[in-house]
């Protein structure tokens, strides 16, 4: 019984019955360019606040302590949305399903410069990281567009725009809270956004998915796949740490260091340089998405293992790092 019930999950997980193959024609570079710069979109609307969260608090009349919860939210909402959206990539038509989720996450992040009360704030904030969540129905896209011999490099040229996205949205919020108020950057992303919807309505063909499980069970398959994987669990765990690490530096770098910026530095300082010394590491996503393809496997194994033992040492200190900072 186990057994087919693993076989079962296994199943779900590849597509139902059978992958689909690559659609016709190969992904245009065009394209491809776009579905990069709607990935970086979405996922910045995750990271807007982060730097703003003193500005923001205090014009919502939040307790300091509360401060966290605007960029903390957003986040957590994004995790809910992966849950409940992305299966539903095999049920829904996937160009209908991005273009309502695009629509949805215009309209929150449009709103969101407007209201000026804590709670529905953070309802909003909260929505938006659900729809953001679009994300992981787009990067998939790309898997389906590009033939296989194009797929790893066309992958991780997408990825290298979502992580641009979530470098440059620190530094982008904190200039534009600079020039005009903290307002503005939600104006700025509901409007590029409204125009990313417009180019995603012409340019991307629709997808079909092939006939599978139901909702119910693609939830339950999830985990299935993770109580039948050890190797899930362990990158799993490994990778929850590793980012609660860094959102634990994160919330004590905005807390500590906001009251001690002087007035006339400018508030696009403020998480600049954390945008700029991440920036390079994200343009290298294409080039290890195309090295994929290369038969150098057995000589990265180990490689990988120590890459892997530096990452979460590396966290393990600037989480030891934050915690100081906020017991001084």
């Amino acid at each position: 019984m186990a057994h087919s019930s693993n076989e079962r999950a296994a199943e779900i997980a590849s597509g139902g019955a059978k992958s689909e193959t690559s659609a016709e024609g190969g992904l245009p570079a065009g394209l491809k360019l776009l579905l990069a710069c709607a990935a970086g979109l979405l996922i910045a609307n995750l990271y807007y606040a982060q730097p703003l969260s003193g500005l923001i608090s205090e014009a919502l009349g939040m307790a300091p302590g509360s401060a966290g919860l605007l960029f903390s939210l957003p986040v957590a909402g994004y995790g809910v949305g992966i849950l409940i959206i992305v299966p539903l990539a095999d049920l829904v038509e996937n160009r209908r399903l991005a273009l309502v989720a695009v629509a949805l996450e215009v309209v929150c992040v449009g709103v969101i410069g407007q209201i000026a009360e804590p709670v529905p704030f953070l309802a909003i904030a909260f929505l938006s990281g659900i729809t953001a969540a679009a994300v992981q129905v787009i990067v998939p896209y790309v898997s389906y567009l590009a033939p296989p011999a194009q797929r790893g490099g066309a992958v991780g040229d997408v990825v290298a725009g979502l992580m641009l996205g979530i470098m440059l949205a620190r530094p982008a919020s904190s200039f534009a809270a600079h020039l005009w108020s903290w307002h503005s950057i939600f104006y700025i992303a509901a409007v590029l956004q409204a125009g990313l919807l417009v180019l995603l309505w012409f340019a991307l063909p629709p997808r079909q998915p092939a006939p599978g499980p139901s909702y119910g069970e693609l939830l339950i398959s999830m985990g299935n796949i993770f109580v039948s994987n050890p190797l899930l669990r362990r990158r799993a765990f490994y990778h929850a740490f590793m980012f609660g690490a860094q959102r634990v530096l994160d919330r004590n770098s905005v807390v500590v260091a906001q009251p001690t910026i002087p007035p006339d530095t400018g508030r696009d300082r403020v998480g600049g340089a954390g945008g700029r010394c991440r920036r390079r590491r994200a343009t290298d996503c294409g080039t290890v998405g195309r090295q994929r393809l290369q038969p150098i496997r057995h000589r990265c194994r180990n490689g990988k293992r120590h890459s892997c033992f530096c990452a979460v040492c590396f966290c393990a200190r600037q989480f030891m790092a934050g915690c100081g900072a906020d017991r001084s």
